[in-house]
């Protein structure tokens, strides 16, 4: 883990990001489905997974 790095911890599960990947977290809801995470940010309007 560098300086500037971030860890939240939600539900017994950790992420960690970087100071420049918050401001597109910052929002975003991480579900767990069918084997994979989604992670929907409305900082981008849109979702990966």
């Amino acid at each position: 883990m560098k300086e500037n790095d971030m860890l939240d911890e939600e539900h017994g599960v950790k992420i960690l990001s970087d100071d420049k990947l918050v401001s597109y977290l910052e929002g975003a809801v991480v579900d767990y489905a069918e084997g994979s995470f989604e992670i929907n940010t409305p900082a981008t309007g849109g979702g990966c997974g």
